[in-house]
């Protein structure tokens, strides 16, 4: 099902998509109609148990109470705390400055260090984990055509949904299913090695940087292997 899914989505986003997108209203929600159809083939089929094919699983729903932060572990976490705020907030910045260039916008750092830290605020009532940018989760909306601060609410609301009442409903999506999903969207990401012939003509320095950043999202063997085993 992951190489189906890989097939799909190039075959749509290549070749339908990107041909016709000045004749189509909108970009056919690819990844969206995807995750639907292989979820329902999965059910049908009952994979998980004939074929024991890796799903989601279990998604709980519903919110959990909101209680005040335990101040009493404040003295053992602060380091940790300080080390990983500043690490999200340069990863936000690194990749908003990516996509920005990408849509000749402009990053105000200022309101992106508020915004994150009003975030974390309200999560830590939540029992939230740090938030931080994800380059994979970047790519499939900025692929999706999210290009707005839209964008972001309409994938909150769904979030929202999922975690109120459609949750079970993802209960049979393979696994394979969502790696096909950011392997396709990473494409982009991954092209970037063509440019390590021209750094290092240029800059060594600028070189290592881009090889170095590439490195860290190298797709592993076992990524493959979820992909296609299915």
């Amino acid at each position: 099902m992951g190489a189906a899914t890989i097939i799909v989505l190039v075959v749509v986003k290549e070749c339908i998509n990107e041909r016709f997108k000045s004749k189509m209203f909108m970009p056919i929600p690819t990844e969206l109609l995807v995750v639907v159809g292989m979820t329902g083939i999965s059910y049908a089929s009952n994979l998980e148990k004939m074929f024991h094919v890796p799903v989601v699983g279990e998604i709980p729903t519903g919110f959990p109470k909101p209680t005040a932060p335990e101040m009493s572990l404040f003295p053992d976490m602060i380091g940790e705390t300080i080390a990983i705020a500043i690490v999200a907030w340069v990863l936000n910045i690194g990749i908003a400055e990516i996509l920005a260039k990408k849509h000749d916008q402009e990053i105000d750092a200022d309101q992106e260090l508020v915004a994150l830290g009003s975030a974390h605020v309200f999560g830590s009532f939540f029992s939230c984990f740090p938030g931080c940018n994800a380059l994979a989760r970047s790519l499939v909306q900025e692929n999706m055509g999210g290009v707005t601060q839209l964008a972001g609410l309409f994938s909150c609301t769904i979030v929202l949904v999922v975690m109120l009442w459609l949750g079970p409903l993802l209960y049979a999506l393979p696994n394979s299913v969502l790696a096909a999903i950011i392997l396709v969207c990473l494409k982009g990401m991954y092209l970037q090695y063509y440019d390590l012939k021209l750094l290092w003509s240029v800059s060594k320095l600028d070189w290592v940087s881009l090889r170095k950043h590439l490195s860290e999202y190298q797709i592993p063997f076992k990524f493959f292997y979820c992909i296609l085993k299915t």
